[in-house]
């Protein structure tokens, strides 16, 4: 119990003094750092995935489960928390000069971010199978 609210009371200093900066350009440079260091944790996982894929059997098709129902329902909460700052890129169609380009734009990054999502996912499954 006494763990909860220490780890509440951390979680409340770390993240409350920022939201009190009411410029966000100050911020930038924290958001820079940040999208750094995910890039750097998403290229070290799939590297890692590719490593042990590498070093498994050749046999690989009693590990990949291509529908299971006791978990299947965990696709809609991801889809929706994958996708959740796709309302932030529509208020940008207002603001964009060529209004033509903005859906080639926005099919596109959908697009790539989709089969990211898919080829991360399906590499990550392959390299740990059944533990995930």
């Amino acid at each position: 119990m006494l763990l909860r609210w220490v780890i509440g009371i951390a979680i409340f200093l770390i993240i409350y003094p920022p939201s009190t900066i009411e410029q966000i350009q100050k911020l930038t440079t924290i958001h820079l750092i940040s999208d750094i260091v995910i890039i750097i944790v998403v290229i070290y996982i799939g590297a890692y995935s590719i490593t042990i894929i590498q070093k498994a059997p050749s046999n690989m098709e009693n590990v990949v489960i291509l529908f299971r129902p006791s978990t299947c329902l965990i696709l809609f909460g991801m889809g929706a928390f994958s996708f959740e700052g796709i309302a932030v890129i529509i208020p940008f169609y207002k603001m964009i000069k060529d209004k033509r380009r903005y859906f080639y734009v926005y099919r596109t990054t959908l697009f790539v971010v989709c089969s990211l999502y898919c080829m991360f996912a399906h590499v990550s499954y392959l390299a740990f199978g059944n533990q995930t």
